[in-house]
């Protein structure tokens, strides 16, 4: 997946979930009293961190010290929906 491919599945509020080194992933979001759209990401059943806006999830959003946006890049696989 691109990053532009990510971003607008972000800008558009597609769900996605993938693997990597055999752990689950999610990106979701939610909104709440003060926030339109909230970028929630996390491994599953595991608690997420929240990112609100693509820029602050696009360059804080890691797993062992890298970015999703890279992860996602070398994934094939990934689930949107």
């Amino acid at each position: 997946m691109t990053e532009k491919q990510l971003s607008n599945y972000v800008a558009t509020g597609n769900e996605i979930e993938f693997t990597y080194k055999d752990k689950r992933y999610s990106i979701t979001y939610y909104s709440d009293d003060t926030h339109e759209k909230i970028i929630s990401f996390c491994e599953f059943y595991q608690e997420p961190s929240d990112y609100f806006t693509y820029e602050d999830f696009k360059n804080n959003a890691q797993i062992d010290g890298i970015t999703v946006v890279k992860i996602l890049e070398d994934i094939d696989d990934a689930d949107v929906f």
